[in-house]
């Protein structure tokens, strides 16, 4: 029994240490700023179509290539976008995703969608 007893207090105390570890990394991330700025930007491929549903329907596909640099060196990136519009008259919708490939070899992925609206 006391043998049992001292195998739970050591798993326990593992657990404890393993969750305020956890704790603690979480809170830093939390505090951390980062700055981005997109250093160079190049259109690799375009694609549109007008089709003539309503007048000045536009929808069009991109890939674009970005280089990003930040103020913590390990998110210095490229990242390749991949965004589809589907705008009327400059106003719509967009949605894509990116993979962001850092320096260190790691990759990111990254969905987004949204609405645009052009004000004259």
């Amino acid at each position: 029994m006391k043998r049992l007893l001292s195998k739970l207090a050591v798993v326990g105390s593992v657990v404890t240490v393993v969750a305020i570890s956890f704790s603690f990394s979480a809170q830093g991330a939390e505090k951390k700023k980062i700055m981005m700025k997109t250093t160079s930007s190049q259109i690799l491929y375009r694609t549109v179509m007008h089709p003539t549903d309503v007048p000045n329907h536009e929808l069009s596909q991109w890939i674009i290539r970005q280089t990003r640099t930040h103020s913590d060196l390990d998110w210095n990136m490229e990242a390749m976008i991949y965004p589809h519009w589907d705008n009327v008259a400059g106003s719509g919708t967009h949605r894509g995703y990116a993979i962001y490939h850092h320096q260190n070899g790691e990759e990111g992925y990254v969905k987004f969608e949204g609405t645009c609206k052009l004000f004259n």
